[in-house]
């Protein structure tokens, strides 16, 4: 049986923190509080923050923390890339890399959150 793609969860340190970042630098919004579960909403992507710790709690598992999924937000031209990637700095987010054309011929920037989730910002060429 085929399954859907449907929600990302990032598990982070500070709840109220990330979401806040999401809010001001992306333009998220709260979709949903469910105690320390937050499901945030943007262009119709869903997008969950949870702690870390609740979640090696509910699991049983640790939970490793390191760059091995990146979060891609889609623009629609270089010059919104420009502009969100601007706006992302002034609200918080770490700079990774400028915008620039990437291998796989995007437009892209390369930010990253309060607990170093790496975002893409990117258009077409």
């Amino acid at each position: 049986m085929p399954v859907r793609f449907d929600l990302t969860t990032l598990l982070v340190e500070d709840v109220a923190r990330t979401v806040a970042f999401y809010d001001a630098a992306l333009g998220f919004a709260v979709r949903s509080e469910r105690g320390e579960y937050v499901e945030l909403v943007a262009g119709g992507a869903r997008l969950a923050v949870y702690p870390r710790a609740s979640f090696a709690a509910l699991t049983d598992e640790p939970v490793r923390v390191g760059v091995s999924v990146t979060l891609g937000m889609h623009c629609d031209d270089r010059a919104e890339v420009d502009a969100s990637f601007a706006h992302a700095v002034a609200h918080g987010a770490r700079a990774v890399r400028a915008p620039a054309v990437t291998p796989w011929l995007r437009y892209a920037a390369f930010i990253a959150d309060p607990d170093d989730h790496v975002i893409e910002l990117s258009s077409p060429v």
